[in-house]
């Protein structure tokens, strides 16, 4: 993982900040302490970024992808910060769509639909020989 000491170091003297924010003012620092053979696509190294950001415990982030240095903040805070995080994932997790389930439910609507459409035809080729 990247070194995230400029970033901490960043977020001291700005305060909370977008990672959008941190991205695009850092990105040329960020990537001078990558050495060619480790250069990839920029969405990989921003990823990298934002992972190392997440495993940094002198980072925090407060909502909104905002982060800020943590020692900002007294313990009480952070608490209250990480419990409204939290409770956000678990509301997401709560109205979570099973999407194996509405897979299944498409695999038998199609399903069927192809019986439908051979009860017609038989229907058809039933009222057809009749008339004949």
């Amino acid at each position: 993982m990247l070194k995230t000491d400029i970033i901490v170091d960043y977020l001291k003297e700005n305060g909370k900040t977008s990672f959008k924010k941190i991205w695009d003012d850092l990105e040329s620092e960020i990537l001078s302490g990558i050495n060619d053979s480790e250069n990839a696509e920029i969405w990989e190294l921003k990823s990298n970024v934002y992972l190392s950001m997440i495993q940094d415990f002198n980072l925090i982030m407060i909502g909104g992808n905002v982060w800020n240095a943590k020692e900002s903040y007294s313990l009480e805070q952070i608490e209250k910060i990480n419990n409204s995080l939290y409770e956000n994932l678990e509301d997401l997790s709560e109205n979570e769509v099973d999407l194996d389930k509405i897979e299944e439910e498409k695999e038998f609507k199609e399903e069927l639909h192809i019986i439908e459409d051979e009860v017609s035809e038989t229907i058809v080729e039933t009222e057809t020989e009749k008339v004949t």
